[in-house]
């Protein structure tokens, strides 16, 4: 690791006037990552060379960026498996600082409260009552009708805070209670909402939708559906009956479209740079979908 002294010196010559000097200094800034993040905002704290503080804003920007990019690739080549993760990695594109563990200390809140009721013995729509209870009635999880196309409704952390989200995220945050479980719930791509399946017996395979029990809506209150359900909204909406509206889906399904719901928030917003950057990482999604 470079002396602290070196590392010093390299920061303020980001401040130098020449475009050649600058990129070098920046690249080698930027390869060495995350680590000289504290001394990047010690420097930008003890300026007030708004020209210096913006090369240092973007920089920062640049690693974390870089990082976010590194980790989400890791996260798809390990099988994309875990939801909280994934979920947490698209959270950070806005608040890189995030803490993982206080995610899921508030996901492990949510999962003691709906244990302190369970009972394995439950049937399955009692089981779904209770997470119910515990999400809607008593943590009063809700839609977010007043401000729907809200960027902070796709973030996870900001719907675990708020206690508002989309069809998407409050869909994450009632499935990752249901995994806790050990339920057989899955995910359902549907368009325009989406929607969670209660399985027969677990299904590695998400071709298959006999083995629906029944369908969960967590953005109308946990509401039980059935296939006849599913078929009305599709009509209702013009869209046609493919298997997909149907079956479950994969993990990284649910993430890439966290992505999407993100890239139209930005889009409404006019916020093009933000766009460009979540449809960069959404490929990386993509790619292994």
């Amino acid at each position: 690791m470079i002396e602290d002294k070196e590392l010093k010196a390299l920061i303020s010559l980001l401040e130098d006037p020449s475009e050649d000097v600058f990129m070098v200094v920046n690249d080698k800034l930027k390869s060495m990552g995350t680590l000289i993040i504290p001394q990047l905002e010690h420097a930008w704290e003890n300026t007030l060379n708004l020209f210096y503080q913006d090369r240092i804003e973007n920089l920062i920007q640049d690693i974390q960026f870089s990082e976010l990019t590194f980790e989400l690739k890791n996260w798809t080549e390990k099988g994309s498996h875990d939801l909280l993760l994934g979920s947490f990695l698209v959270s950070k594109y806005k608040y890189p600082t995030l803490d993982f563990e206080t995610t899921r200390r508030q996901v492990d809140s949510l999962i003691s409260d709906v244990l302190e009721i369970y009972d394995e013995r439950f049937t399955p729509l009692e089981k779904i009552k209770v997470i119910n209870h515990i999400v809607f009635d008593v943590h009063r999880f809700s839609r977010n009708d007043t401000h729907f196309y809200a960027i902070n409704n796709s973030y996870l952390n900001k719907v675990l805070e708020t206690k508002k989200g989309n069809s998407l995220t409050l869909a994450i945050v009632y499935l990752l209670i249901a995994q806790a479980l050990k339920l057989p719930v899955y995910g359902v791509n549907l368009p325009k909402n989406f929607i969670l399946a209660f399985m027969d017996e677990r299904c590695e395979d998400e071709r298959f939708k006999d083995d629906v029990l029944f369908y969960i809506n967590p953005f109308n209150r946990g509401a039980v559906l059935g296939k006849r359900e599913i078929d009305h909204f599709l009509i209702h909406q013009q869209l046609p009956s493919k298997l997909e509206y149907y079956a479950p889906c994969k993990v990284a399904v649910i993430i890439y479209r966290l992505f999407l719901s993100l890239v139209f928030s930005y889009e409404q917003k006019g916020q093009k740079t933000d766009v460009k950057a979540i449809g960069q990482l959404s490929e990386i999604i993509k790619a292994h979908l």
